[in-house]
């Protein structure tokens, strides 16, 4: 299950968004979003980030207003 954190990154890494994007938006360095990719990654079983952006909308993830346990569904 990913964490609340992770879940808000894989949101910004599934709307297309770079590692510095992210880092701006949510206030955290790139180098602590490249670790949460990574986890994000794992955590998913996919072989990229663009296998976790495709799993996050194959879970029925949006961008707008979903919530951490969704990322359960996963």
């Amino acid at each position: 299950m990913l964490s609340p954190r992770e879940y808000e990154v894989l949101r910004e890494l599934a709307e297309d968004r770079t590692d510095r994007q992210i880092a701006t938006r949510l206030g955290i360095s790139e180098r602590t979003v490249r670790a949460h990719v990574s986890q994000i990654i794992h955590k998913l079983g996919v072989a990229s980030r663009v296998g976790a952006a495709v799993a996050f909308w194959r879970g029925g993830g949006t961008a707008n207003g979903d919530t951490p346990g969704a990322a359960a569904k996963l």
